[in-house]
């Protein structure tokens, strides 16, 4: 088969083995699980294979799925090697292991699979580089699995020459799929940096740009990340030696706008170096790297550091700074709070590797610093390639290779768990009543608790309140309720004052959810409300031959109807004697009216009244209180 010249494995077989040789000689048992530091998982065997499991990538979706991938190796070079996958269902538990043999197993620098994943929907990508036979070419393979099941596969290069090397990143905007890989473009041995993305609607692949560095050199070993504002960040690096070089795009569907490249190691002594990236919500980056600190290729490699503060590089720290060897450095951001992971493998003697851990994260004192390394494998025999990610509610995820008791390396993960952040409540309702005396409201807030926080320990729910048509920065609690209640009343509020409501919800432990949905009063009128402080004074009129009784109702506008839509009153009577339901409209008058006179009534009668507010609108209230006269001929008054 035709193949052009690719990269040798970092750490071949023959290396490993070499590695893990002395243990053989020794019967000691490997220890039981590690002593993890506080909040870690007992770390799980994720492969179960019966071949030797190396070089492990994971990736997070929001809903904490993991995704896993990895080299089976059955025997050396030429036996049959496997590019395998696993994941987590919804309730964090792994499947089976799954996965494809390589189809041209005959070198040692073939394989090397990567894993992305949609942010939501549960589909995996898995891409590394294998022989085409049919073109006898190295290209990209890519494969789709949903639920630790295969749904396609693809040469996805489809280059000229030899493609290899990938790294792949999901943007969080979009789902689209980004893939970059090594290619031979020339024929010549010289690579570039290859690129597609795919639409995750319709499945289909760009047609593909070369990444336009500007660097004359071959480029190797790229790494891929993409942040939560949709630009891409890459490495790679130029040998020999070996320089890492990063640039970004924020339009990374264009290949004209990836920035120039950025030197940020210089020389590291060494032919080879694997670089990482990782970058927070606001685009700044986050790159470890090794290098040999005593000479060309010298074992003497320490994991190194550099990121981006509001775009601006900083200088480059020896994060590991011991007399053993360190490498293979994977790093992993908190987004939001910027806390940040890197671990490594370090060499501590005889056949020893262990993974290391160090945090970047708040310290008791309150600021930020770095933390010593902690052993997170803690045994005698050959672990490492570790790959950490940071989930969407902070989470730790970790997977490295594992040396178990009887001489099999598998894949062993573990988790820190995240702090969930509670989800507001939904369905929030408004009503609102008057109370007894109908001169002030009560406003009644009702709402759903969230099912996502079913499994949460919540301290209790917030209700926020701010006048209506205000600005939200002018909310302001207003009390809390316990974290089981669906309603909150607001109570003793004057009619004419609007509001908005709002809900947090408080866990014991974490953030605040953020704000629920708003609910407002409507700023049209609420109430249509009657007259108040209705009187009814009367008096005897004498007219020629006969006497008339006179009766003068009088009245306020209620304090609650805006004076804008009361358009005039409504005075009603009824014989004292009858029920209310005798009352009959005898005047109307304009709004600015508060008294009316009834006159030619008879002295023998005694009379009740009530008024009602009429609104321009064409409503009018319920009467008001029924008001009756002085009883009949003992009434006095008026005039003779």
């Amino acid at each position: 088969m035709h193949r052009k010249p690719i990269l040798l494995i970092l750490l071949s077989v023959a290396a490993m083995l070499i590695s893990i040789g002395s243990p053989f000689s020794r019967a000691q048992e490997k220890p039981a699980a590690p002593a993890l530091p506080a909040g870690w998982t007992t770390p799980v065997n994720i492969s179960n294979e019966g071949g030797n499991s190396e070089a492990p990538t994971i990736v997070v979706d929001d809903n904490g799925r993991v995704y896993a991938t990895w080299t089976e190796w059955y025997g050396g070079v030429g036996a049959p090697r496997g590019m395998l996958f696993n994941s987590t269902n919804a309730a964090g538990q792994w499947g089976t292991t799954t996965g494809a043999g390589l189809f041209y197993p005959n070198i040692d620098d073939v394989g090397f699979p990567v894993v992305a994943c949609h942010t939501t929907n549960g589909h995996a990508y898995q891409l590394y580089h294998d022989g085409d036979l049919a073109n006898a070419n190295m290209e990209i393979l890519y494969r789709e699995y949903v639920n630790n099941t295969e749904v396609d596969a693809a040469w996805m290069s489809k280059t000229p020459n030899s493609s290899s090397y990938v790294t792949a990143a999901v943007n969080p905007l979009d789902n689209v799929l980004y893939a970059v890989w090594m290619d031979d473009v020339s024929g010549t041995d010289l690579f570039e940096l290859g690129m597609k993305y795919r639409d995750p609607s319709t499945g289909a692949w760009s047609a593909g740009d070369v990444i336009p560095t500007g660097i004359g050199s071959g480029k190797y070993w790229p790494h891929l990340n993409i942040d939560a504002k949709g630009t891409a960040h890459l490495l790679f690096i130029t040998r020999p030696p070996a320089i890492v070089y990063y640039m970004k795009n924020a339009t990374p569907q264009n290949p004209s706008t990836w920035t120039a490249p950025v030197n940020l190691s210089n020389d590291t002594a060494r032919d080879w170096v694997a670089p990482r990236l990782a970058a927070d919500k606001d685009g700044d980056v986050y790159v470890v790297w090794y290098g040999n600190t005593g000479g060309w290729e010298s074992a003497t490699e320490e994991v190194y550091f550099r990121k981006t503060v509001n775009g601006v590089w900083q200088p480059t720290i020896n994060l590991s700074n011991t007399t053993d060897r360190s490498e293979g450095g994977f790093i992993a951001v908190n987004p939001d709070t910027k806390d940040i992971y890197v671990a490594y493998h370090e060499f501590l003697g005889g056949s020893n590797w262990e993974v290391m851990l160090k945090t970047y994260e708040t310290q008791a004192n309150g600021t930020k610093a770095w933390s010593p390394s902690v052993n997170m494998t803690q045994s005698w025999g050959h672990d490492g390639e570790p790959c950490i990610r940071v989930d969407k509610v902070g989470g730790l995820h970790l997977a490295y290779h594992y040396l178990q008791a009887d001489y099999n390396m598998e894949i062993y993960y573990t988790t820190k768990p995240g702090i969930v952040k509670p989800q507001p409540p939904t369905g929030i309702s408004l009503s609102i009543g008057l109370d007894s005396t109908k001169t002030k409201k009560t406003n009644t807030i009702t709402w759903t608790n969230n099912p996502a926080n079913a499994n949460l320990q919540l301290s209790g729910n917030k209700i926020w309140r701010k006048l209506l048509g205000a600005a939200d920065s002018t909310f302001a609690l207003l009390g809390t309720a316990p974290a089981t209640a669906i309603q909150y009343m607001d109570t003793n509020l004057d009619i004419l004052t609007k509001y908005a409501y709002r809900l947090t919800v408080l866990p014991q432990k974490g953030e605040e959810s953020d704000p629920s949905a708003t609910v407002s009063e409507s700023s049209a009128r609420q109430f249509d409300l009657a007259p108040t402080s209705v009187t009814v004074t009367g008096g005897i009129n004498k007219v020629l031959f006969y006497r008339e009784k006179r009766n003068t109702i009088t009245y306020a506008a209620n304090a609650g109807n805006p004076a804008a839509d009361v358009s005039g009153f409504e005075i009603y009577r009824k014989l004292t004697s009858e029920a209310d339901s005798a009352l009959i409209l005898i005047a109307t008058v304009s709004g600015s009216t508060l008294t009316y006179t009834d006159t030619k009534l008879s002295i023998a009668k005694a009379y009740s009244y009530a008024v009602k507010t009429k609104f321009s609108d064409g409503k009018t209230s319920e009467f008001s209180t029924v008001v009756a006269d002085a009883q009949g001929p003992s009434a006095r008054g008026g005039g003779r």
